[in-house]
This record gives structure tokens, C-alpha cells and sequence, in this order.
């Protein structure tokens, strides 16, 4: 079994074995938590995409719908013109009073050309695990690793289909509105 299987398969396991434990493996103060983690709408940063999510209380789950900016590249001869936009979910579990661990799924379709041919059927399925802080009610910063990502896309007559293993990761900065 490949290493990066190997620790996929460890980080799934890990994920489950929180969940079963109830998601407190660590001592916090319920009240102090609650009132980091209430529920409400907040807008999401990463480097590459911004994001509307609604946040469950106490954030027992995130949700949202996110959108990159159209990107127009020239590299080494290969112009690309894309523009990007998903759903996802997360479920998350407290581990302290300001960190929760979540791991979560995010489906994202992609919009574009490549050397002036039209890019479709362009998906992309990505299972990830995110630790996010509460810095307070209302900011929370976390950093996610993408466990496995899908990519499809069509290009022309030419069908591309990949899986990658831990591909990447992401830092976000999100506000909660009051």
C-alpha cells in the first residue's frame, strides 16, 4: 500500500474515531464554546476563492457555495481562461473551546477554455479535513488538506480523469456576521 494511501486511510480512521468518541477528546467549557460558535452566515477567504457559508450552531456543520476569480493565463504557449464555482458541506466536531476538527466534501464545477478550445463536463470532487479556530464570535481561521481530489474535465474529443492524493491544502479566513 502506497504512503499517501496509508495516511489517507489513517486520517479517515482518525475522523471516525473522534466521531464515535462524540467529537470531545479534549476538556473545554461548553458555555464559552457556545458562545464562539454560534450559528449564522459568514463570508470565507482562501487564496483562491471566496465563499457565502452558513454556520450550524454551535458549528455541528458548515455549508456554502464558493467562487475563484476568472483567471486568463499564458504559460509556456498554453493559454487558459477559467472561472470556477462549488458547493460543499462540513461536519465538524469540537475538540477545544476555540478549535473544532471537521472533514467535509466539495463538489465544484469548472468554466473555461484551453488554447481557445472549450473546456466541458469539467468536475471535480474533493474530500477534505479542516482545523479551525475561533479567534472570536464573529473570526475564525482554519487550514484544510485535500485527502482526495477527482478531476474530470473534456477537452476537445480528449476525456481527462484523475484522482490525487493529499493534492493540497488551503488557509481561510472567515467572518460571521452578527
Amino acid at each position: 500500500m502506497k504512503l499517501k494511501t496509508k495516511l489517507g486511510l489513517g486520517l479517515v480512521l482518525l475522523n471516525a474515531g473522534i466521531a464515535h468518541a462524540g467529537g470531545n477528546i479534549m476538556a473545554m467549557d461548553a458555555n464559552a464554546f457556545s458562545e464562539l460558535h454560534p450559528a449564522g452566515l459568514a463570508v470565507l477567504i482562501q487564496p483562491s476563492n471566496v465563499a457565502l457559508a452558513y454556520y450550524a450552531d454551535k458549528h455541528d456543520y458548515v455549508m456554502g457555495v464558493s467562487v475563484s476569480p476568472y483567471t486568463d493565463q499564458d504559460v509556456a504557449g498554453v493559454k487558459t481562461h477559467n472561472m470556477t464555482g462549488s458547493i460543499f458541506v462540513r461536519k465538524n466536531m469540537p475538540l477545544t473551546t476555540n478549535v473544532v476538527l471537521g472533514y467535509g466534501l466539495e463538489g465544484a464545477s469548472t468554466y473555461g477554455k484551453v488554447n481557445d478550445v472549450k473546456k466541458t463536463d469539467a468536475y471535480s470532487v474533493v474530500a477534505y479535513t479542516t482545523i479551525e479556530y475561533a479567534a472570536t464570535k464573529n473570526v475564525y481561521v482554519s487550514a484544510s488538506i485535500s485527502a482526495v481530489n477527482y478531476d474530470t474535465f473534456k477537452l476537445g474529443n480528449a476525456t481527462t480523469k484523475t484522482t490525487r492524493y493529499f493534492k493540497g491544502g488551503a488557509a481561510q479566513l472567515a467572518y460571521r456576521f452578527n
